[in-house]
């Protein structure tokens, strides 16, 4: 008796230790990898639908905004943290509204490049240094100031009121601040700890400046297949009431808008880099001007936004020579 309640005991802990070992090697450590000298590239593609009604007119705009990044890795800590020179290699940006239509590609550029392009396509081929951790949130970011002196001389715009208001568009989008949010939206997703599949992680992001908001994501594994970890986002959209206005001029526009947003990453799990994302958005509300010289009264207007936001990657390449682009439809 005494034999089988001790057999009891030994089978019940060995079943024990094997669930758990069985637990921590179904459980993956999903961070980012970077290898000195290799270079990645990530296409990134915004397509919104804009709806305002102003005053009683109903205001459509159409809009794509497309970045091609190259992250070229220097180096590489022990703890994982790297050092990269983030560079802008391409743009696209096209914009309907009732007035017509602006295109511009700077891998096919027109002869004369469109006013409201102008801003982006003194960008293409300028670089900044980023230090990223292994779960992709920057660490420090030099040279933001740098980029924008030399995009402003490259700006081809005689000096004047249409100059001043592209340099201020363009510092505003493309100052340190700004180019830190974009870059850790694209990547601070890792979750930090071992995960399984069914396993989520949760972060929170508030944005003060531009269209202030705040971004709660939830993330959850949902499969592993052929080397990729597939997962699941979903957000949610609140307005952030201590957000600073967008200036424009001498006009303050406070943005406050709620909504949702979901979507799939597909991530490599060897080099932690991401593959493939798709992420559909869905938000509403209102724009307040307030109140100033030129419209003493203020005004308010509601608007409703639907994005799509899509991002592939080029397997990483040595020395900066890049492979073929993923052609996933």
């Amino acid at each position: 008796m005494k034999k089988l309640l001790v057999f009891a005991v030994w089978s019940c802990l060995a079943f024990c230790y094997n669930a758990a070992a069985q637990t921590t090697v179904d459980k993956i450590d999903l961070r980012l990898r970077w290898e000195a000298g290799k270079s990645y590239t990530l296409h990134s593609l915004l397509d919104q639908q804009i709806s305002q009604t102003v005053q009683d007119q109903k205001l459509d705009v159409v809009q794509a905004i497309g970045f091609d990044y190259v992250f070229a890795v220097q180096t590489v800590d022990a703890d994982g943290t790297a050092t990269i020179k983030l560079t802008y290699k391409a743009v696209h940006f096209r914009n309907q509204t009732p007035n017509g239509v602006i295109d511009y590609d700077s891998t096919d550029p027109p002869k004369e490049v469109p006013l409201a392009a102008k801003g982006f396509a003194a960008l293409v081929g300028e670089s900044l240094t980023v230090r990223f951790s292994s779960v992709g949130q920057v660490l420090d970011l030099q040279g933001a100031e740098a980029m924008l002196t030399r995009a402003f001389t490259r700006l081809d715009l005689p000096t004047g009121p249409l100059r001043a208001s592209a340099e201020d568009n363009l510092r505003k989008q493309f100052n340190e601040q700004a180019i830190r949010a974009s870059v850790e939206n694209m990547l601070a997703f890792y979750p930090g700890k071992l995960v399984g599949i069914g396993d989520s992680w949760t972060k929170k992001v508030t944005i003060s400046k531009g269209f202030p908001m705040i971004l709660e994501t939830t993330w959850i594994l949902k499969a592993r297949r052929l080397g990729m970890a597939v997962i699941e986002s979903h957000s949610t959209i609140e307005p952030n009431p201590n957000g600073d206005p967008l200036q424009l001029g001498l006009m303050k526009l406070n943005y406050s808008v709620s909504g949702q947003q979901q979507g799939t990453l597909e991530v490599a799990e060897s080099s932690g880099w991401l593959s493939h994302a798709q992420l559909n958005q869905k938000a509403s509300g209102q724009i307040q001007l307030k109140s100033s010289p030129l419209n003493p009264q203020g005004e308010a207007w509601p608007i409703s936004i639907k994005s799509s936001i899509r991002l592939d990657s080029d397997t990483a390449s040595d020395n900066g020579a890049l492979s073929a682009p993923n052609t996933r439809q």
